[in-house]
Formats: C-alpha cells, structure tokens, sequence
C-alpha cells in the first residue's frame, strides 16, 4: 500500500490521524518509511524559521 501525504502544513494533521487509525489494527505488521517532511525534535533543524512544537508533537 502507498501512502501521500499533503504538502501543505494546515492538512498534516489529517495525514497524522490517518496514520494513527491504520496503525491501530494490531492484527497484522506494518512499517511505514519515506521522507515525511518533519521533524521531532528543534535540534535537527538548522537554519531558516524555527519550526513550531505543536507540528513536531503532532508528528
């Protein structure tokens, strides 16, 4: 299965809560990888405008 998410910052939440809900059914295995665009944490960030906690707790 694939998986996009939007590019757009006012729509991850949406891609989140999709992922959330998937990741729900423990019946089978699953692994989800790729560049999500994101970060966890400020520290793996350098340079440019400081991204805003409530996307990297959202991720």
């Amino acid at each position: 299965m694939g998986f996009y998410s939007s590019p757009y910052v006012n729509n991850k939440s949406v891609s989140w809560n999709l992922l959330k809900k998937l990741g729900q059914d423990r019946n089978h295995p699953w692994l989800v990888s790729g560049d999500f665009n994101e970060i966890m944490y400020s520290f793996e960030k350098y340079g440019g405008i400081p991204r805003e906690e409530s996307r990297m707790a959202a991720f």
